[in-house]
C-alpha cells in the first residue's frame, strides 16, 4: 500500500481530509486504514513509517490511543523502529570511542505504541552506494534480536507456505530478491483508496481479492518522503532511479 504523490494530492483535495492531509498524516488516518485492511482479510500489516516515534501533540493524543487500541485489537500490526549510527567525528562519537563502546541509539515507537510488535527498517549501503542485502535479525548490544520489518510482519502473519529467513548470528546477511520497482508500483494499492473507501463505507470485491490472506506493507513513495535507495536496478534501461524503502521491504 503506497502513500504516493497521487495520494497526497487526492487527500489534499477531498473536503473530508484536506484540513489534515499534511505529512505526517494524523494517526486516525492510519487507524482507519488498519480497520479497512483487517476487514478485507489482511494476515498482517507492516507500517514502514517512523512518524510513530513521536507522540502526537496534546490536542491529538487521543488519536495515538485510537491507533494503538485498533492495532492491539487486531493483533497483526507491526510498526517500524530504527537504529541510528553515531556520526563519526562528533563529540558524542568520540566520547563513546574513548570508553571503548560505540553504541547505536534506537528510534522506537512512542510510549502509546510500545506494546505493539516492531521491526527495524535500516538498510545497509554497499561501497558503491547501492542496497543489495539486509540482516534478518539485528542484535542490539547482543541482548536480544530485532527482526527486520518484513521478517517480523511475515512472522506475525504465520503463513505455513513462507519460511522467515533467520540470521544465524544476527549478522548473516541475506540478499534481496530484487524485482523491478516499476512492476511493484504497478501492483500497489493506493492508501487514498483505502482511507476514502473507509469514510464512505464502500465495499470493493476487487480490493478484497487482492488483500485477503495477504501480507501488507504500508509506506511512503511520494517524492518528498526521501525514503529512496539505489539498487542494482537503478541503472537499467538508461534509468537512474531509486527504489522506495517500502518496496525493498516487499522484496
Amino acid at each position: 500500500v503506497t502513500i504516493d504523490d497521487e495520494t497526497m494530492a487526492r487527500l489534499a483535495d477531498d473536503p473530508r481530509t484536506r484540513d489534515e492531509a499534511k505529512w505526517p498524516f494524523p494517526n486516525r488516518f492510519h487507524a482507519q486504514v488498519i480497520q479497512r485492511l483487517h476487514g478485507l482479510g489482511a494476515r498482517a500489516i507492516g507500517f514502514d513509517l517512523l512518524s510513530f516515534a513521536n507522540p502526537s501533540r496534546s490536542l491529538y493524543q487521543f488519536e495515538d490511543q485510537e491507533l494503538a487500541s485498533t492495532a492491539a485489537n487486531f493483533g497483526n500490526v507491526i510498526l517500524a523502529c530504527k537504529f541510528a549510527n553515531l556520526g563519526v567525528g562528533t563529540l558524542e562519537y568520540q566520547q563513546q570511542k574513548e570508553k571503548g563502546v560505540i553504541w547505536q541509539p534506537w528510534i522506537m515507537p512512542a510510549a502509546p505504541f510500545r506494546t505493539l510488535p516492531t521491526g527495524y527498517v535500516n538498510v545497509n549501503l554497499d561501497p558503491d552506494g547501492s542496497v543489495r542485502k539486509f540482516l534478518p535479525d539485528f542484535k542490539r548490544l547482543s541482548l536480544f534480536p530485532i527482526k527486520c520489518l518484513a521478517g517480523e510482519t511475515l512472522r506475525q502473519a504465520d503463513l505455513p507456505s513462507i519460511t522467515v529467513p533467520q540470521g544465524l548470528t544476527g549478522s548473516t546477511p541475506v540478499y534481496f530478491a530484487f524485482s523491478d520497482p516499476a512492476a511493484i508500483a504497478s501492483g500497489a494499492i493506493s492508501y487514498a483508496d483505502l482511507l476514502l473507501a473507509t469514510m464512505t463505507g464502500a465495499i470493493s470485491t476487487e480490493l478484497e481479492a487482492r488483500i485477503k490472506d495477504r501480507v501488507v506493507l504500508v509506506g511512503p513513495t511520494f517524492a518528498e518522503s526521501h525514503d529512496f535507495f539505489f539498487t542494482p536496478f537503478s541503472g537499467q534501461q538508461g534509468r537512474d532511479t531509486k527504489t522506495p524503502g517500502v518496496f525493498l521491504h516487499a522484496m
